[in-house]
């Protein structure tokens, strides 16, 4: 930065692959609508940091294809350990809220469960009623 060279910022999900066998895993990689704002907030902060003419990027979540003459390929992980994101706030709503929603499912079935359980022994108690009706009748 201190060269004053413009900075390009893509977001690349594949570098958080890991290979499970011969196949490509991509769970480690930030959920799309959370890294889409962490995305944002990455360059939001550059163009502040640094200078928002010189900060370009591509779209979020889209095919990129890059034609540039560089010194040499670089792939930088920025480590940002120790600051704060809105889209690290907005994970946790959106994990508390999945946890709220299975919870909520969870009694929903199980009162589920009981109703029709109910259902099956009242169903069973009229059916042993007419039945018993039925043999008084036939012996009446």
């Amino acid at each position: 930065m201190s060269m004053g060279y413009e900075l390009l910022i893509a977001s690349q999900f594949t570098l958080m692959c890991q290979l499970k066998g011969n196949k490509p895993d991509f769970h480690s990689a930030m959920k799309p609508e959370i890294a889409k704002i962490f995305f944002n907030e990455i360059i939001n902060k550059l163009k502040l940091l640094y200078s928002s003419n010189k900060v370009k990027c591509g779209q979020f979540g889209t095919y990129c294809e890059i034609e540039i003459i560089n010194d040499g390929p670089v792939t930088i992980e920025l480590n940002t350990d120790g600051m704060t994101f809105e889209s690290e706030k907005l994970k946790t709503e959106i994990l508390q809220k999945r946890k709220q929603k299975q919870a909520e499912s969870r009694k929903m079935q199980i009162k589920q469960s009981k109703k029709e359980k109910e259902e099956r022994q009242t169903l069973s108690s009229v059916n042993e009623s007419n039945s018993d009706k039925s043999t008084k009748a036939a012996e009446g």
